[in-house]
């Protein structure tokens, strides 16, 4: 995380859900992508928790804004990649709410 903060880049993420099929359970797992001061493409998983359900545009936007304000990133975001799934587009509204609009790359 310190490494994260003390970057003088932008951040990408990405993130996913997913459900066991024979559970009610959900997990998200959340990746940065940066370029670091030295100019290497870095890569982590930055968080893999359980989300409960429902998975409702709320709570999945809740706890990817938790991350951001744990690491510090807030600010230093260009970009969030998440899959097809219809709430998705809430999540993202809900993050340029929360962000500022002209916080992340259109």
């Amino acid at each position: 995380m310190l490494e994260l903060e003390a970057n003088e880049g932008k951040v990408a993420i990405t993130t996913d859900m997913w459900t066991p099929s024979h559970q009610n359970r959900g997990y998200m797992v959340v990746t940065a992508h940066y370029v670091d001061n030295s100019w290497t493409l870095q890569k982590y998983i930055r968080r893999l928790e359980y989300v409960p359900t429902p998975h409702t545009s709320d709570v999945i936007a809740i706890r990817l804004m938790k991350c951001f304000l744990d690491w510090n990133i807030d600010r230093k975001l260009m970009l969030i990649t998440v899959d097809n799934c219809s709430v998705n587009d809430s999540v993202v509204e809900l993050l340029l709410d929360r962000l500022g609009s002209d916080t992340l790359v259109g």
